[in-house]
């Protein structure tokens, strides 16, 4: 008979059960508002580790909106990106590209790091803005100046993130873009905002519009009987009330 009956649930998932059931979506408002797993707890009176299991089976890609904003702390100060700069020209031909100078950082031997061409322009707003401050000559304009909006830039990162099918850094952005006439630079796109967190975070309702809609799973819609049932060991009679 007892091999008939399934087995028990264990603690900590009735615990977790007991905890989120009936309060998936306050909690996943609460997380898509605080982007905080921590934040969320405090606030609704639970436990870490039970928003952050509910939030990474309900929310995809929770990471790119638990990310802190953070302070700018830049690795290299504008003087040592105006000194990588000239080395580079020194050595390679004019006017001075971006992948020129991405190889050539590549292909240094002496072990000192040095910043890449996406740093480069995010610090200065662009390729072409960087050289101008080393005193350096770049290479004409191909065709007219585009001008970009923030919805613009937002919907960029967005139609890469879904192309790529994951959120997209500086570099992955800056490789999908090559070759393509209607996105923005990863330097004009960081114009917009402090930081690069910030237009993933922008742009994540338009890859997931529907997250904190849906429904929860099949297993998590339990009847309250179900998710309190008691193991099979509790449910047997004592020993003293056995006939």
């Amino acid at each position: 008979m007892l091999d008939d009956v399934p087995p028990a649930m264990p603690s900590w998932r009735r615990r977790y059960l007991e905890a989120v059931t009936g309060r998936e979506d306050e909690i996943i408002a609460a997380f898509l508002r605080l982007r905080g797993d921590r934040a969320v707890a405090r606030q609704l009176h639970l436990r870490v580790t039970h928003v952050r299991r509910l939030v990474d089976a309900r929310v995809p890609e929770a990471g790119v909106l638990r990310r802190a904003r953070r302070a700018s702390s830049p690795l290299y100060c504008d003087g040592e990106l105006i000194t990588a700069l000239q080395a580079a020209a020194r050595d390679l031909p004019s006017p001075l590209g971006i992948e020129s100078y991405r190889r050539w950082v590549q292909t240094r031997a002496d072990g000192r790091p040095r910043p890449s061409p996406e740093v480069i322009m995010l610090r200065f707003g662009g390729w072409r803005r960087a050289l101008a401050r080393c005193g350096l000559s770049a290479s004409p304009r191909r065709g007219p100046r585009v001008g970009y909006t923030y919805p613009d830039v937002v919907q960029a990162i967005a139609t890469c993130w879904r192309e790529l099918h994951g959120y997209p850094s500086v570099v992955r952005y800056t490789a999908w873009r090559a070759g393509r006439s209607d996105a923005p630079a990863a330097a004009t796109a960081r114009r917009f905002v402090r930081s690069w967190d910030d237009l993933l975070v922008a742009a994540y309702p338009l890859v997931y519009p529907l997250v904190g809609m849906r429904r929860p799973p099949v297993e998590e819609r339990r009847s309250a009987f179900e998710q309190r049932r008691p193991p099979v060991d509790e449910r047997r009679r004592p020993l003293a009330y056995r006939s």
